[in-house]
């Protein structure tokens, strides 16, 4: 596990990151910033699943609308990860790169 080190905070702040550990119960200050960070990791995981189902959005209207039932759609997507997973296995022609 690596070490992070953190330098230029004020003593107000260390002192706020005490009480907080010791107010929500933490076994220190380092236990408290490591759920701290793995909350905004998390966080930030469910946003950028945010913005792909947004973008994926016009797709699922358009698969409702059409009425492509879960498994029509998972075979076009296997076979176009199959595609994409055989181009990417055959040599590149540096002509036509």
């Amino acid at each position: 596990m690596a070490t992070l080190k953190i330098t230029g905070v004020d003593e107000s702040t260390v002192q706020f990151v005490a009480g907080r550990a010791k107010a929500l119960h933490f076994k220190g200050q380092a236990e408290y910033l490591r759920n701290l960070i793995r909350e905004d990791r998390a966080r930030a995981a469910r946003e950028r699943g945010a913005v792909l189902a947004n973008i994926l959005a016009p797709l699922h209207k358009h698969a409702e609308e059409q009425g492509y039932s879960d498994e029509f759609l998972a075979d076009v997507f296997e076979r176009a990860r199959n595609e994409v997973t055989l181009a990417r296995s055959l040599p590149r022609d540096s002509n036509n790169a």
